[in-house]
């Protein structure tokens, strides 16, 4: 006979109380449809709500349904005297937690400052997440800190809050539904202060510190004078410490003084700083040397821009006339103006404000003479090259108007053109670009100054080779000699005659002309020739010569002829003695 059995005997099972909503057991016998028996512990369990049979085939079920603690033990299944036993293990559920004290339900926080939310719940057991605007956030996170005490009382810190911190916040139980929320709202912090400016009163060069207090530490502030923001510097300090608030300017000055200004976002405290002068000199007098006639100014300056002054001359008040000036410029800034100074002028100059005095030496030197001309009466040059005529003068004293110099020639200044001027110190130099014969003649020298001018009268000579001799002759003509005479040129070239040269040519030559002979101009105009070849035919001529060279020839018209002025006698015709006379003696 065949021994029935489990095919697959029971399962130990195990379930959580409030969690599991069901735990089954699950047998396969070998024979199906049969009815079988359930067992807990010891006892027989039927179909209820508890318990539930299922079968199908040779498959047999237990379903226990919402499983608890006390349905934790051993289950058994028989089916014809065969039985499977398996143990089922419910944990106790999970505890449940409730908020005893929830979060506001709106809440305002301020920048730069902690921001604490709050709530509590019934045990310290209870796990809960926090969340903003559906993001957990973490514990890690150093922007926050989480806390929770023995009592249940929980605490979410946001540090130095800022703007964008602001959002939906939530409280969520672990594994459970119960949440409690909070809508923060961030704005700006608003500081207050607790001490304000106080207005002073100093005097420049001195420290000057503006000091107020505000209710918190983190708290901005704006520094403004007369409605300008400051801008701390070198000499501007702008200091945080704690809760004071302070502006030091150091060596103040009077353009300091002002409507003084501090601010935070939410408050304002105001202050007037007066700067008083502390008289002194900027700028003093010095010894100072000028020269008459010239315009002078004698510089001040005192620190107190409102002090009254006094200028002295020696002693004595300065009264203004046509020639002082005194001005205040503004600014502490005053003048002492010579419009035209005088040797009477020298001496001391004094300036006084209260009891404070400065002093100089004004010294005066003679001024400038006008000028005095120290040339030749004349002036002379080949007109091969520009005629230079260098010019001394004199200017005694000092020197204060520039040196003008002009060439004149019939009363008219030669232009630019024809004369190119250069000035020095003690000298003026003319060059005529282009000089001629022409130019020659009276000129007039003019030298000026600011003091007034000197002229001069001179002969300038423009010096040219001479022009040909004039009424060049020839006489006495012999067949061995004649007499070469003539007149000096109408010009010697403006200077003076050093020779004559004549000069013949041979006509039965074919060479040019040759020297023959020299006049000085200390001889008689005419020279005798006596080495002519007679039947030969001259021509003759006569040149000039002065230091720049010979003039151009001055020939003689006609050509001579080197004879006797008388004919040659002819031959002797036939003689014919007288009767009886064989000889005859002449």
């Amino acid at each position: 006979q065949k021994v029935e059995s489990f095919l697959s005997p029971l399962i130990d099972q195990f379930a959580k109380e409030g969690k599991d909503k069901k735990v089954v057991f699950e047998a396969r016998f070998s024979k199906p449809n049969c009815k079988p028996k359930w067992l807990f512990r010891k006892d027989e369990v039927f179909t209820g709500s508890k318990f539930k049979f299922k079968q199908e085939n040779d498959t047999y079920q237990l379903i226990i349904t919402t499983p608890k603690v006390e349905d934790t033990g051993k289950y058994t299944i028989e089916i014809g005297g065969v039985s499977s036993t398996a143990f089922l293990n419910v944990e106790e559920a999970d505890p449940t937690y409730t908020f005893t004290k929830p979060l506001k339900k709106k809440l305002e926080g301020f920048t730069q400052h902690e921001t604490t939310l709050e709530c509590s719940v019934s045990s310290s057991m209870a796990n809960v997440h926090w969340f903003k605007n559906n993001t957990k956030l973490e514990s890690d996170d150093p922007r926050y800190l989480i806390s929770k005490d023995i009592n249940g009382n929980l605490k979410l810190i946001i540090k130095d809050s800022v703007l964008d911190d602001a959002g939906l916040y939530r409280c969520q139980l672990d594994k459970q539904p119960d949440k409690t929320e909070c809508n923060l709202k961030v704005t700006e912090y608003p500081y207050k202060f607790v001490k304000v400016l106080k207005s002073q009163q100093c005097i420049e060069k001195d420290t000057v510190t503006l000091a107020c207090e505000i209710d918190d530490a983190m708290g901005e502030v704006q520094w403004l004078r007369n409605g300008e923001e400051i801008k701390p510097d070198k000499r501007i300090q702008i200091v945080k410490d704690g809760r004071k608030r302070k502006l030091v300017i150091k060596d103040c000055k009077v353009t300091d003084a002002g409507q003084f200004k501090c601010t935070t976002n939410a408050d304002t405290t105001e202050s007037e700083i007066i700067i008083n002068y502390q008289n002194r000199f900027n700028k003093k007098l010095k010894d100072t040397e000028a020269v008459e006639r010239e315009k002078l100014i004698l510089d001040i300056e005192l620190q107190d821009q409102t002090a009254p002054c006094d200028w002295k001359f020696n002693g004595e008040p300065i009264v203004p006339s046509g020639s002082i000036e005194i001005k205040n410029m503004g600014g502490g800034k005053h003048q002492l103006i010579f419009s035209s100074l005088d040797m009477s002028n020298e001496g001391e100059i004094t300036f006084e404000s209260g009891q404070l005095s400065s002093k100089c030496k004004l010294s005066i030197r003679k001024g400038e003479s006008r000028p005095n001309i120290d040339c030749p009466d004349k002036f002379s040059g080949p007109i091969s090259a520009p005629v230079l005529l260098e010019v001394p003068f004199k200017v005694s004293g000092t020197k204060q108007t520039p040196v003008e110099a002009k060439l004149f020639k019939d009363g008219k200044p030669l232009p630019v053109k024809d004369v190119e001027v250069a000035v020095t110190d003690d000298k003026v130099t003319f060059k005529i670009k282009k000089p001629s014969r022409d130019l020659s003649g009276p000129y007039q020298i003019k030298i000026s100054n600011g003091q007034g001018e000197d002229t001069k009268d001179v002969q300038i000579i423009c010096q040219d080779v001479p022009q040909p001799p004039q009424d060049v002759d020839i006489t006495d003509v012999y067949q061995t000699s004649c007499v070469v005479s003539f007149n000096p040129p109408s010009d010697d070239g403006g200077t003076p005659i050093t020779k004559y040269v004549i000069e013949r040519q041979d006509l039965s030559k074919k060479h040019g002309w040759e020297s023959v002979a020299e006049v000085l101009p200390s001889e008689p105009c005419l020279k005798k020739i006596d080495d002519l070849i007679p039947k030969k035919q001259y021509r003759f001529r006569i040149r000039a010569v002065n230091a720049i060279g010979q003039s151009d020839p001055a020939t003689f018209k006609n050509t001579i002829l080197a004879k006797d002025p008388w004919d040659e006698p002819g031959k002797p015709r036939q003689s014919i003695l007288p009767t009886g006379i064989k000889t005859m003696q002449i």
